[in-house]
């Protein structure tokens, strides 16, 4: 048996440059963050000729090729296993439309149960690249691909974009400065879902891809530098401040990313002590992540909760996937 935990994610600045149609062009970097927010992966090797696949539902098939589940059944080819295996995955959160990248988190910690299964030696790069190609060339998804690196690597990241790599930089930050970053964030989960997909379809769509739309995002991805700078001088509050900024940027790439009634909520946080933040992910829904003063917290809370919002707390980890049983 082997099991693997592969934390969850939060992206800060940069979301939607790690498109191929965008970084092959101007380039691509976002600043983000793995969470103690785990998706699980246990492979057992079974003697009935079978294969058994437990996620919100459960597959039982003779052949990998007739799964549903396009991810799993597009790795299982990949490591040409047909049958024999049993795969359960158990994840901390809903696993679809949280916008904290729990579908590349899935292919992330099942390559990496699968290479440990086949003894095939793979590093966190090698990981990540595999998880891409999976997903967007194989499986068809419009994303792009910081989700999978964020997972692989844990930890707090600049991550870069480009046509030929992808290059993963740690930041060198005082734990003083990622612990009182980490007490002045709150997260709250919208009681809303949606399908990334879509939201990304539209903004991915190269249609879009006007000259304000590629100023837009390389605004977006100095934010990503400049949130890092502030993280080096300890300037906190100016990184909630940039928060505010870059969601006001990032609303504008497509209709599908807030709506009114989202909007309003973010108003209603700000005025309530919170300085910026935003919807998590492609957008639409899933968790809201505010930055605000931890001392302003609990009025934010208790006004919150007022609306239905349910807190989701958090701790940063170092951690990226890895294998914590393997018989």
């Amino acid at each position: 048996m082997i099991v693997v935990k592969t934390p969850l994610r939060i992206s800060f600045f940069g979301g939607g440059s790690d498109v191929p149609a965008i970084y092959e062009q101007i380039g691509g970097a976002v600043l983000s963050t793995a969470i103690d927010k785990y998706m699980h992966i246990v492979v057992n090797p079974t003697p009935n000729q079978h294969l058994k696949l437990t996620y919100s539902k459960v597959e039982v098939v003779e052949n990998a090729k007739d799964l549903d589940h396009e991810i799993a059944r597009e790795i299982l080819n990949h490591f040409g296993i047909k049958s024999n295996i049993e795969i359960g995955s158990f994840a901390d959160v809903p696993t679809v439309g949280t916008g904290l990248g729990s579908s590349s988190t899935y292919a992330v910690g099942l390559i990496t149960a699968l290479s440990a299964y086949k003894n095939i030696p793979m590093n966190r790069y090698d990981i990540a690249e595999l998880a891409c190609s999976i997903e967007i060339d194989k499986c068809k998804s419009p994303i792009g691909k910081q989700d999978q690196y964020a997972a692989c690597f844990g930890g707090l990241n600049v991550i870069e974009f480009n046509k030929h790599l992808v290059n993963v930089k740690p930041l060198n930050v005082s734990q003083n400065t990622i612990d009182a970053l980490n007490d002045n964030l709150v997260m709250f989960y919208t009681n809303r879902t949606r399908k990334a997909s879509d939201i990304l379809k539209i903004q991915n769509d190269s249609k879009n891809y006007t000259d304000m739309y590629l100023k837009n995002m390389n605004s977006m991805i100095d934010q990503v530098y400049a949130g890092r700078d502030l993280l080096y001088k300890n300037q906190l509050d100016e990184f909630g401040m940039l928060l505010n900024e870059a969601w006001l940027k990032k609303k504008e790439l497509s209709y599908g990313i807030s709506d009114p009634e989202l909007d309003g909520l973010y108003t209603f946080a700000l005025m309530n002590g919170a300085i910026g933040g935003k919807i998590l992910g492609a957008g639409g829904g899933g968790y809201f992540l505010f930055y605000c003063p931890k001392q302003d917290q609990k009025k934010l809370k208790k006004e919150l909760e007022k609306k239905g919002l349910k807190e989701f707390p958090f701790k940063f980890v170092d951690k990226g996937s890895h294998i914590v049983h393997q018989s």
